[in-house]
Formats: C-alpha cells, sequence, structure tokens
C-alpha cells in the first residue's frame, strides 16, 4: 500500500468520524427529559430558506438546548408565539440566545439553530389533555362554590290553567278582548251557563262593565289536575277544555283578544243607532261578499256594524220562537244562542265569510258542526241542532 492510498483512507475515517460524532451530539441537544424534537431534514432550499425568515420568540428555556433565531425546544405544556419579520420589523433584530447549559457535550456545538431549520414534530405531550382537564374542573369546582345557592321550590312555575288557555287558544296573549252583555242581562247570563254546563253558575260571572268573567281557576280542580305536576295539569286542563264544546267556545270568547256583546232584547244598538231585532242579529266588521254584495266600495253601512269598540254584535229576540221543519221541534233559545255564538267567532276570530269561498268552510257551516259536538257529547241537555229549514215565528202565540 502506497502514501497516496494511505492518505484518502485516513481522510474518509476522519471525516466519517466527524459526522458520527455530530450525529450524537445533535441528539443529545435535542432531547429534554422525555421529549424529543424530530428534525425534518428533507424541505426543500427554498421552504428552507423561507423557514429563515420566522422569528421565535418565547420565554421559555430548557436546559440542555441551544435556542437559535429560527426555532427552540419547547416544555410541556408551553407554546412558541411566532412572527414574521415583517410584523416586528419596528423591534430589535433579533439574535440567538446562548446556550442555558454549559455543559462541554451541548457547549461544543453551536450550530445546533442552523440544523434545526425547515419543520419540527413535537413529541412526547402525552400529559398536555390531563393536566388540562384537571386545571380545567379545579377551575370550575371554584366557580360553582363562588354562584349563590338556588331553591329550587321557590323559582316560579309556570300557570298550568294559562298554559292550558294557551293551548286551547292556539297562541298565548293577554286577554284583551271578552265577552259583555247587554240589554237583559240576567237571560243572557242564563243562556251563557246553560251553555258552559253543569259548572256554569261557578264559573261565569258578571263585573261592574259587564263584561263576563270566567273563573279559570276553577279548571284546575274541576278536571281533576290540581295535584299534578304543571305539565301534566295543562294538558290535563285543555284535554277538559276540549271534551265540552260549549266550555270551550266560551274559552274562546271570553280569553281571546276580540270583543263580542250579546245582546238579548228587541231592539239592539249598532254603529249607527237602534235597529229592530225580530229574529237574531250576526254583525262584525269585515266586508261579506254574498251578504253584502252591492255595497259601494266594500263597505257595510253603519246599521250593518257592532257598536263603536266591538267587534261582533250578537243580538237576540227573546219572544221569538225557531221550529225545525225537520224535526217539527222547537228550536229552544239556548240552542240559538249557541249558533250564534259560535258563527260570530268563526267570522270574527277565524276571518270566514257567512258562506263557504274559495276552498274555505263558512262560519254557518262551523257553528253547525260545534252544535252537533256539544248535542253529542252532552245529549240529554235539550238541545235542538238548527240544521234545515226554521219556522221563525214573532210571538209564542203564533
Amino acid at each position: 500500500m502506497n502514501h497516496s492510498q494511505v492518505v484518502p483512507s485516513s481522510l474518509s475515517m476522519l471525516f466519517l468520524a466527524v459526522v458520527l460524532t455530530g450525529y450524537q451530539t445533535q441528539n443529545a441537544l435535542a432531547q429534554d427529559g422525555s421529549h424529543q424534537v424530530v428534525i425534518s431534514r428533507t424541505l426543500p432550499r427554498s421552504l428552507t430558506r423561507r423557514a429563515s425568515g420566522l422569528r421565535h420568540k418565547s420565554g421559555l428555556q430548557t436546559a440542555g438546548v441551544l435556542y437559535s433565531g429560527t426555532s427552540c425546544c419547547m416544555q410541556t405544556g408551553q407554546l412558541p408565539a411566532v412572527l414574521t419579520a415583517s410584523e416586528d420589523q419596528n423591534k430589535e433584530s433579533f439574535q440567538a440566545a446562548a446556550p442555558v447549559n454549559t455543559d462541554d457535550v451541548t457547549a461544543s456545538n453551536n450550530d445546533l439553530g442552523e440544523t434545526m431549520e425547515g419543520s419540527m414534530a413535537i413529541r412526547g405531550l402525552s400529559n398536555l389533555p390531563a393536566r388540562v382537564e384537571r386545571e380545567t374542573a379545579r377551575r370550575i369546582e371554584e366557580l360553582v362554590r363562588l354562584l349563590p345557592s338556588a331553591d329550587i321550590a321557590a323559582m316560579p312555575r309556570p300557570d298550568p290553567v294559562r298554559s292550558a288557555l294557551a293551548i286551547a287558544l292556539g297562541k298565548d296573549c293577554p286577554t284583551t278582548g271578552g265577552l259583555w252583555v247587554s240589554g237583559d242581562v240576567t237571560k243572557a247570563m242564563d243562556l251563557l251557563r246553560w251553555i258552559a254546563g253543569d259548572h256554569g253558575s261557578e264559573l261565569l260571572y258578571l263585573d261592574r262593565s259587564s263584561r263576563v268573567g270566567f273563573r279559570t281557576e276553577l279548571l284546575a280542580s274541576e278536571s281533576g289536575a290540581e295535584k299534578l305536576d304543571p305539565m301534566q295539569a295543562a294538558l290535563v286542563i285543555a284535554d277538559y277544555i276540549f271534551l265540552h264544546e260549549g266550555l270551550l267556545l266560551l274559552t274562546q270568547l271570553t280569553q281571546g283578544t276580540e270583543r263580542y256583546l250579546l245582546h238579548i232584547g228587541n231592539s239592539a244598538p249598532t254603529m249607527g243607532e237602534y235597529v229592530q231585532v225580530s229574529s237574531t242579529m250576526n254583525l262584525d266588521l269585515n266586508f261579506d261578499s254574498r251578504i253584502n254584495p252591492r255595497r259601494p266600495n266594500g263597505q257595510k253601512v253603519q246599521q250593518e256594524r257592532p257598536p263603536e269598540g266591538f267587534d261582533s254584535l250578537i243580538a237576540m229576540n227573546p219572544a221569538t220562537r225557531w221550529v225545525s221543519l225537520r224535526s217539527k221541534r222547537i228550536v229552544p233559545l239556548e240552542s240559538v244562542a249557541l249558533h250564534e255564538l259560535a258563527e260570530a267567532h268563526a267570522k270574527v276570530a277565524l276571518g270566514l265569510e257567512y258562506l263557504p269561498k274559495e276552498g274555505r268552510a263558512g262560519a254557518h257551516n262551523i257553528a253547525i258542526e260545534r252544535e252537533s259536538r256539544f248535542v253529542s257529547q252532552r245529549p240529554l241537555s235539550g238541545a235542538e241542532l238548527t240544521t234545515g229549514w226554521l219556522k221563525v215565528f214573532g210571538a209564542e202565540e203564533q
């Protein structure tokens, strides 16, 4: 072996030893306890140059790790703040931090920052979720202790009766409307109590303004829902109302937003003047294309409208007698009142015309259907359906 061959071999061995030493040194520097920084060396040079333009700002210092201007090694639970050069151009230029640990192994390699350029994957943070979970739980416990204690039993609970009325009306609204009576108010109240049923004398009353009062608080005891949970009680009360057609009708008339006037007498007030009542009158503010087809500009005259402040007028002459030509029986005044009140509600609250139109039911037909339900629920009430032709007599002797 000549000298020319020995020299290259020696140089090769020396170069290999230097490379191995540098690799071991880098791995030693990149470790911090159980945490290791894995350095990627596969980035393109263009990306490496761009990565070198990033600045890592952090107060983190870990023994055995050398910080450079482009990267750092992190402790558990700490994240680096990354700023571009353009975002921090008004500050002093970033300088590579000096090694924290001055051991010979780490101090002998000052090029670690350059070898860490590129992308870094951080491993060994498996303890982070558990620490965060414990800290979060501790803070929640502290906040709970600071909250004032609340007495659940003292908290306001929904009124089951009002909830039931909202179900019956299809909406929860303040009782801005109602039902008033005039003329023979005693007769009017007798008719309404008959419609309400056996408990009508207790449920209905008349206040000083001649408005019909409705003791809704009695519905809970009447329906047997007094000792139930508020939600269950509301459903039981609502079901009780729906099973009594007369009670449902009076609920709709007295608890809604529309204003009705029931007048008993041979003459009744209108928006214009008093008019004679030979049988019944059922007036409202809506134009009816079947009943008022020739009115100018689609407007009713004053005598065809209810008195000022009301949406509907139901007037009845108590001396009139109605006879069903189909059954050959007298239709009592109570049945006529039930029909007229149901028809008024359909016209005012539902916006229906008297007769069917454009696929919508007529108010008269709706009233007949409600009469049928009433009779099926109370077969011993003496009610008579107003269907078919009725013969009207102005006086009982006729």
